[in-house]
């Protein structure tokens, strides 16, 4: 029971605090006790990071931008090739549109659709590593190379398969898009593995 001045209250028991009251009750009535007014909690603002589990490794801060500029110069590099096989369509060059380089065309259309598809996978994924704490995990590095991996090996095989083919088979530089393909797989697997829960 308070007693006494209207404005003072008897200091809290350290045996009640001990027995039954939880600490942050304890520390209130204190307050109470020194200064006649309750002392408020302090208010947290919520953080992303620190809901994430220890064990989640962060990827780097320079992972997103990294990605987002390597994609949007990936970007530019395969509209620049589109544009050029505009024009050579356009100017109907015979080293493009002759009948006995129809395989050429193919592996350099190929090259152009799969080049301008990565660049976009690399901009998506820059954007969802800032937004998404904990993306990637501790296999970031690995998705990183996976990605960069498969946006040279992939499109790149198809255009130097399309430089030098033999009798309608593509040349040599096709052997490299198995090699894009299966890191592209990887990356995508591990990104899809590592998406945090919603909570």
């Amino acid at each position: 029971m308070l007693s006494g001045n209207p404005g003072t209250y008897p200091a809290p028991d350290p045996g009640n605090c001990q027995r039954g009251r939880t600490p942050t009750i304890c520390n209130r009535l204190t307050g109470v006790a020194q200064t006649g007014r309750l002392r408020p909690d302090p208010v947290r603002l919520y953080n992303p990071a620190e809901a994430m589990p220890r064990n989640v490794a962060s990827p780097s801060p320079g992972a997103a931008r990294r990605h987002v500029r390597f994609g949007w110069w990936s970007l530019f590099v395969f509209a620049s090739l589109g544009l050029t096989l505009e024009v050579l369509h356009g100017f109907k060059v015979a080293a493009y549109l002759d009948v006995s380089n129809e395989t050429r065309r193919l592996m350099w259309r190929l090259a152009h659709a799969h080049g301008v598809l990565l660049a976009l996978v690399h901009v998506v994924y820059g954007l969802a590593l800032a937004a998404i704490p904990g993306l990637g995990g501790s296999h970031a590095r690995l998705i990183s190379a996976a990605l960069i991996g498969a946006s040279v090996f992939l499109p790149g095989g198809f255009f130097l398969g399309g430089i030098i083919f033999y009798a309608g088979d593509p040349g040599l530089g096709i052997a490299l898009v198995p090699l894009g393909a299966c890191l592209l797989l990887v990356a995508l697997f591990l990104i899809a593995r590592t998406v945090p829960p919603t909570q």
